[in-house]
């Protein structure tokens, strides 16, 4: 009766539980695919970057060698473009990178935040369910309680004036009870 109930609303609990640990698990899933993809992204951009340096590096080496071995007037206009174009696409490389990483966290949180959102009224209902079947479970017993009280009192009528003062407190006791239980289960106590 009322344990069979209990049973039965932990196993869907739980099956809930298992389908929502799923969800999670696969939304970990495809963060850490997306996660691996920007990771490449990011080595190759560095590779890349690492690439442009050494070719600046070199071009600033040709240009101090050829302003050193050279008496003539030299046009480095040319090489100082490339330094300068070599240099802004680092510039770039290094935004994008940024941007990258940017946008997988704003993915990321998203994500989790759309699981949270999904998750949560199926929690909120099943909290709601288990609360109010626990209620109805409650109101049985304190009915059932109250005519046992009340087969009790005509069984006993007159033949003992001691008893009635118990069973009033008792049925006032359970019924302070259940407004205890009532309250905290609707969270104002």
């Amino acid at each position: 009766m009322l344990g069979g109930k209990f049973v039965d609303n932990l196993m869907d609990k739980f099956a809930q539980k298992l389908s929502a640990q799923e969800m999670i698990r696969a939304n970990e899933a495809a963060e850490a695919a997306e996660q691996d993809r920007i990771k490449k992204q990011a080595e190759i951009y560095e590779k890349e970057v690492e690439l442009l340096k050494e070719n600046m590096n070199n071009l600033q080496k040709g240009i101090d060698n050829l302003a050193d071995n050279s008496s003539k007037n030299i046009d480095i206009t040319p090489l100082t473009e490339q330094v300068e174009n070599i240099l802004k696409k680092i510039d770039l490389s290094d935004e994008k990178t940024y941007d990258v990483g940017v946008r997988t966290w704003r993915n990321v949180e998203a994500s989790i935040q759309e699981a949270l959102n999904k998750q949560m009224p199926s929690i909120r209902q099943a909290i709601v369910d288990e609360n109010t079947a626990q209620v109805q479970a409650l109101r049985e017993e304190f009915k059932k309680l109250s005519k046992r009280a009340e087969e009790l009192e005509v069984q006993i009528g007159t033949k003992n004036n001691a008893v009635l003062p118990v069973c009033i407190i008792t049925l006032l006791i359970a019924a302070a009870n259940l407004i205890i239980m009532l309250l905290h289960i609707y969270g104002i106590m």
